[in-house]
């Protein structure tokens, strides 16, 4: 039976190192207390700026460094609770590029990529989750970062590229995409990546990146290797922005592509 109160045990916790604990953690250091007072106090907790809770039954010790802002970052407590839900995942898109240094405008949410099945986007603390899918998680080319409160995955930034392309629709365009590469290309080296992760992308994935870094970032050398891969697998004509009709667009001979889209990228 703990004789500490409730504020105390928040308290005493990143002395231990710890900033994450679940309501079956708060019940078992409290087991002589019932549901009723566990949620009362876990709401007084809450209310005064002591935890944060970006996720049901799922809590964050709030740092010292975040108190005045009263709202804590995602990739502070991201591994945290995906060990919670257990599931694999990844911080990608933008908040990805971000942390390899191309960020031209901060992201207005976060985005993780998970492993199938999908997890709804959500809301909390101020802070919107945007959860994508894919069917399986190319684990070689995820990063395992450290941070104050511990590890991260972000994609690499060959991941990021490609991921960014595929989900231009989400980041705000392929303008934005484009600058964004422009911002990581300097990380971009494909020669180092195997058919592994070609595997999880269609080839119209990889004309489309290749197109952007040849055509609009003058990046030639990093999309000649692009443009072998798509030619071992044999070029199939696509649009830019998929989509959008192709009737009076100009087509780009080299890689097989309707340009249907203008693109431009921000200085």
């Amino acid at each position: 039976m703990s004789r500490e109160t409730p504020s105390e045990y928040v308290r005493k916790l990143p002395w231990k190192g710890q900033y994450f604990f679940s309501y079956e953690d708060f019940a078992k250091h409290f087991p002589d207390k019932g549901g009723p007072y566990l949620r009362v106090a876990l709401k007084r907790l809450s209310n005064s700026g002591k935890i944060v809770s970006p996720w049901s039954n799922f809590y964050v010790v709030m740092p010292a460094e975040y108190a005045l802002l009263g709202k804590i970052p995602p990739v502070f407590y991201i591994d945290a609770l995906m060990r919670h839900l257990g599931r694999s995942y990844y911080i990608c898109l933008l908040n990805a590029a971000a942390i390899h240094g191309s960020s031209h405008q901060s992201p207005q949410s976060f985005s993780v990529m998970v492993e199938a099945p999908s997890i709804r986007n959500v809301v909390k603390n101020g802070t919107k989750l945007n959860f994508y899918e894919r069917k399986n998680i190319p684990a070689l080319y995820v990063e395992k970062l450290k941070t104050q409160a511990g590890y991260i995955n972000v994609s690499s930034p060959l991941l990021t590229a490609l991921d960014l392309v595929r989900h231009e629709t989400s980041v705000g365009g392929l303008s934005r995409v484009a600058t964004v590469l422009d911002g990581l290309v300097h990380k971009l080296d494909f020669t180092k990546a195997g058919q592994d992760l070609f595997d999880n992308f269609s080839m119209a994935v990889v004309q489309r990146l290749g197109y952007i870094l040849d055509i609009v970032l003058g990046e030639k050398e990093c999309a000649d290797f692009l443009y072998r891969k798509v030619h071992e697998r044999g070029f199939r004509r696509v649009a830019l922005k998929s989509g959008k009709p192709v009737h009076e667009a100009v087509y780009d001979a080299k890689w097989k592509i309707w340009v249907n889209q203008n693109i431009e990228i921000d200085e």
